[in-house]
């Protein structure tokens, strides 16, 4: 699927790489050239979306798109495109906390950054549970 992906919507968002993959989808960083702003493209991998799981899948993203908080990425639309089911998603930089794990002095954070990143995820799940969403694959 990655490598024949150029763009979706008719092109109006374009792939500029490839950021990762998971067991259900792959991430694509994009341009919106409505919106002239870089973003997050998400699309679910066929394999994992039969009719059960497409709509599981939609309740999700209308869950998900009902959070606002600092420390929850924004979802900015829902889309089908040849197929692919996929996500329009707010880009959050930095990376995640695998590459700072590994990046850091001997593979390991400091108690600092430790504390701080718990405190944000903490955070995330709290605004999560008090609008009745439950996360069940919290990840780096």
């Amino acid at each position: 699927m990655t490598s024949e992906v150029t763009s979706f919507q008719n092109g109006r968002y374009q792939v500029l790489r490839k950021l990762g993959e998971g067991g259900k989808g792959v991430v694509f960083l994009c341009q919106d050239t409505v919106l002239r702003r870089q973003i997050a493209i998400k699309v679910v991998k066929e394999e994992v979306l039969d009719d059960e799981s497409l709509l599981r899948f939609q309740r999700e993203v209308q869950a998900m798109a009902s959070l606002v908080h600092p420390n929850v990425v924004t979802v900015f639309d829902i889309g089908q495109d040849g197929g692919r089911h996929f996500l329009v998603l707010e880009l959050m930089e930095g990376g995640d906390v695998d590459q700072l794990v590994a990046s850091s002095p001997n593979k390991r954070l400091d108690a600092a950054a430790t504390v701080r990143i718990g405190k944000e995820v903490a955070r995330a799940l709290e605004h999560a549970h008090r609008h009745a969403i439950l996360h069940r694959d919290v990840k780096p």
